[in-house]
């Protein structure tokens, strides 16, 4: 299911060899799509070249008048930061649903109705002043029937971030099994990337991670609880070490100063949140 193919035809007129028509072109179709069930994951960097409007990825759709605002790219915008998985990311031009009725619409999920599911996604946004909708639609054919679930506001700009989206109100999800975005207000493009749907866990990553008060020989590690955990675990090395192989401590706030680093030096952090025995969110990270 979910697989494209081409196919091409030819026309033979008579008996005598080579009174054969010529090919006619390529045409390509898929297959419909299978429900899915969580885990499911989504690069969108199977597609063969970009495209405008979106296309190449199985099993995700366009909806909307103004759809082709949509588009699969390799090349941001200039001084948005490249797709954080290579080559290709999401990019939703300027518009503002529903007035600007360009909606992109996931694979089916048999399981989303149940509430015990979340969403994962990289997203960078061109301007403060952009918006992103995240929602559910029941009818892909109606976009009437997209419902927001949450409104995502970047805390930077030009850099990717890591945002998640519960999927536990019921009563706003229903029987709709589709998860959709929509760009909000502003005239500002927004890109998206590594699509994550899973079973949500009980101990939630933290988010907006950042970096402050970086002077000669340390920094401060800042970034928000989702809760339920009261202690934080970081780890931090060099630029591009392998998590696993840095210097690990634990905070009891949402800040942690790194010591003791070398001038003129890159490095990066992550962070997970210790909800309790043995509950641990996974790592968010690097910055």
């Amino acid at each position: 299911s979910g697989t494209f193919y081409d196919w091409y035809v030819r026309e033979i007129c008579g008996p005598n060899p080579g009174d054969t028509s010529l090919w006619t072109a390529a045409q390509t179709f898929n297959t419909l799509c299978a429900p899915l069930t969580a885990p499911y994951s989504q690069n969108f960097d199977g597609a063969s070249s970009t495209s405008d409007p979106f296309s190449g990825i199985p099993c995700w759709n366009l909806l909307g008048p103004g759809s082709n605002d949509i588009e699969l790219i390799s090349s941001p915008d200039f001084g948005v930061d490249p797709p954080p998985s290579s080559p290709f990311a999401v990019e939703i031009n300027d518009g503002a649903w529903p007035g600007d009725s360009a909606i992109l619409i996931s694979p089916q999920f048999s399981d989303l109705p149940s509430g015990n599911n979340w969403i994962r996604f990289k997203a960078a946004f061109e301007d403060a002043s952009a918006r992103l909708f995240v929602g559910v639609i029941s009818d892909t054919l109606n976009s009437g029937t997209f419902v927001i679930l949450d409104t995502i506001v970047p805390s930077v700009v030009d850099v990717y971030e890591d945002f998640f989206v519960p999927l536990s109100n019921t009563s706003i999800i229903g029987s709709a099994e589709q998860i959709a975005f929509a760009h909000g207000p502003s005239l500002f493009e927004i890109y998206i990337d590594d699509f994550i749907y899973e079973v949500a866990p009980t101990c939630i990553m933290p988010s907006s991670l950042s970096t402050d008060q970086v002077f000669g020989n340390q920094a401060t590690a800042v970034w928000n609880s989702n809760g339920p955990g009261t202690e934080f675990e970081i780890e931090y090395g060099p630029l591009n070490f392998t998590l696993g192989n840095g210097t690990r401590d634990n905070s009891l706030t949402n800040s942690y100063t790194i010591s003791g680093l070398s001038t003129t030096t890159d490095y990066q952090w992550y962070v997970r949140e210790i909800c309790g025995p043995g509950d641990t969110s996974i790592w968010n990270g690097p910055v």
